[in-house]
């Protein structure tokens, strides 16, 4: 068993409607999963927050999701891993739930914490998992963890999510340990959620290979450059001192 961190956060990459057949049904009988690797964007640049089975990486409305893939990593790290001392699910409360009227605590993180307990082995560790209720932003998603772990006493704390979206993170990391500096004896670290799948796959080729596919067609596509120069744009902003956490920067 390979050692763990203290603390490791999953970080939210939103979630859809759906049914069990794909189509979108009426509010009181959604039922909300983790995106695939592309989520459908209206007009505006919102995302919808709806499943749409027909989206295509190079369609127009498309942006990168990651939301089952992240899970999935998750699930890996703790199967092949000791369990930290604390799993906190960090993610935040899209216009789209608010839209469809869910409870006011509910966040992304809630569906992610139950997408995950579906796909392990063993339920032991539910008492050690967490989802963190009013995260707004990325930097929440990045500080409040540390700080609950700092907090603890406890001296690691490593994040996952997808490699497209880690120097964003590392930015907000770096504003966060320059306005707090206690925060600085922390060890923080990132993982990349591809890197975990492969690991997942490693001894069943024809699926890692199907699995390496797919990454290659969704980072050629117009959805990852779309996504990218966001995640640069807001990375720039970040350092101008301009970032308002609400989208584009």
């Amino acid at each position: 068993m390979i050692s763990s961190v203290d603390c490791l956060v999953v970080l939210g990459h939103s979630i859809e409607s759906v049914t069990n057949n794909g189509v979108t049904v009426c509010d009181d009988h959604r039922q909300w999963a983790p995106t695939r690797l592309i989520q459908e964007r209206n007009e505006k640049g919102y995302r919808t927050g709806i499943r749409n089975w027909k989206l295509r990486p190079d369609d127009e409305s498309a942006y990168i999701g990651g939301g089952n893939l992240v899970t999935l990593a998750a699930t890996q790290f703790i199967e092949t891993r000791e369990f930290p001392k604390l799993l906190v699910f960090a993610a935040g409360r899209p216009f789209y739930l608010k839209e469809a009227n869910t409870p006011p605590l509910l966040n992304e993180g809630v569906f992610m914490k139950t997408s995950l307990i579906r796909k392990l082995s063993s339920k032991s560790q539910l008492h050690a998992m967490t989802v963190l209720s009013d995260n707004k932003n990325t930097k929440d998603d990045i500080e409040k963890p540390l700080s609950l772990a700092f907090e603890r006493g406890w001296q690691s704390v490593e994040y996952l999510m997808l490699g497209m979206r880690i120097p964003r993170a590392e930015a907000f990391l770096l504003e966060t340990l320059k306005s707090r500096p206690a925060l600085q004896e922390m060890t923080t670290s990132f993982l990349p959620a591809e890197d975990l799948v492969r690991e997942r796959y490693v001894k069943s080729p024809v699926v890692l290979a199907m699995f390496e596919a797919l990454l290659k067609r969704i980072e050629g596509s117009r959805a990852f450059q779309k996504t990218m120069q966001d995640e640069q744009g807001g990375i720039a902003a970040l350092q101008k001192e301009e970032y308002k956490g609400t989208g584009n920067y």
